[in-house]
């Protein structure tokens, strides 16, 4: 009995801060919500310049899609150039770092470092809904959404070169 219970209280730990990040429209990448947050690009199919929420979301130089910049004050960038499958997200003093679980394959991400938990499409290989499993408590709003933006670059940029 003892076990059941304890089973039950570490699942309903373990899934209190699970959402979803879906697109907007169906075949569309250029607008996403998550939790009251909607992600869109500035400029129809200018997939470099981003807004949530007010917050802006800039590739940090032109054609370079290798380092953001997220607000004010936080930084996300590849870990190696043009390797997309690790991500290091920088802000005041912490850092998050996104990897894919297994090698070659976008569909499933593991958050560690100053934060944790794992980001996975909802359906193997269809990128517009994701099921985002990381405890933000502790970070900015700005290093949120940079890892929340993580899934949407991984979705379009897979779907565009399609």
């Amino acid at each position: 009995m003892r076990i059941l219970f304890f089973t039950i209280i570490l699942f309903a730990a373990g899934s209190t801060f699970s959402q979803t990040l879906k697109t907007t429209f169906s075949n569309s990448w250029d607008r996403w919500e998550f939790g009251g947050k909607t992600f869109r690009t500035t400029f129809s199919n200018d997939y470099g310049s981003w807004d949530c929420n007010s917050t802006r979301l800039k590739t940090t130089f032109s054609n370079d899609w290798d380092q953001w910049s997220v607000g004010s004050s936080t930084t996300l960038k590849t870990t190696f150039a043009n390797e997309f499958g690790q991500w290091e997200v920088r802000s005041g003093g912490k850092t998050v770092y996104v990897r894919t679980t297994f090698s070659g394959k976008f569909d499933r991400w593991e958050v560690t470092g100053d934060a944790s938990g794992v980001m996975k499409t909802t359906f193997s290989d269809n990128y517009d809904r994701w099921e985002i499993n990381v405890d933000f408590k502790q970070l900015p709003e700005d290093m949120r959404t940079a890892i929340l933006f993580i899934p949407i670059y991984t979705s379009f940029s897979v779907n565009l070169k399609k």
